[in-house]
């Protein structure tokens, strides 16, 4: 792998992209974050949120939304970069993507927390309300406890995600210029010089006839 993992080869495999940890990663953040996107929308409670603030609700819409919406893209985003022709064919548009992902996954490791606890305590605070019906409360409970567990499942995804970004951020090639970046499109690293083109001394060589004293300096 090159830097910011790039690929070698002009096609990738199937295979190999989908056994890989990272498209593992992105296909089950996309599974959980569709199923949880799902269970939110299609619960309709009369007497408000299921979680009970409205406002917890719309927190749940937005962080799983963006997370199926980022897994989709970020599976797309692993192709290309295991592509040598693709889209992300120099260092700096790879270096991009990578910490745009790695900071992306930061942020929603924390997000999917935040909104796991709001979820727990919200329908804990929902099912101990005496004006709610038992019977809303009954047919909820399923939907309660998927976005619950899924959130719980995607924050640790998220989490393993980050950690294997930052593995992947570290062994990017930070200093040294990489040849094929769109500054350097063309460029040759240097080659060595030839060692017996060489002289150790610019004085001329004793075997010559002519001494260092010979010289006469005008």
């Amino acid at each position: 792998m090159s830097a910011f993992g790039a690929g070698s080869r002009q096609q990738p495999n199937l295979r190999e992209f989908i056994t890989s940890t990272r498209t593992i990663l992105n296909l089950a953040i996309s599974a959980i974050a569709f199923i949880s996107f799902c269970a939110v929308v299609s619960f309709s409670d009369p007497h408000g949120c299921l979680f009970n603030l409205s406002s917890t609700c719309g927190f749940a819409k937005f962080v799983i939304g963006l997370a199926l919406a980022h897994g989709v893209i970020f599976v797309a985003i692993e192709w290309q970069l295991d592509k040598q022709d693709s889209l992300l064919n120099t260092s700096e548009k790879r270096k991009l993507s990578v910490t745009y992902q790695l900071l992306f996954s930061l942020v929603w490791t924390l997000f999917h927390f935040c909104l796991f606890c709001a979820t727990w305590a919200g329908w804990n605070q929902t099912k101990n309300d005496p004006e709610r019906d038992e019977n809303a409360i009954g047919l909820g409970a399923g939907t309660a406890k998927t976005v619950i567990s899924f959130t719980f499942f995607n924050t640790i995804l998220f989490g393993v995600k980050a950690f294997k970004l930052f593995q992947l951020w570290q062994i990017g090639n930070w200093a040294v210029p990489e040849y094929d970046s769109e500054a350097l499109a063309g460029a040759k690293p240097f080659t060595s010089f030839p060692g017996g083109n060489m002289q150790t001394s610019t004085f001329p060589d004793q075997s010559s006839g002519v001494q260092a004293a010979d010289l006469v300096y005008g």
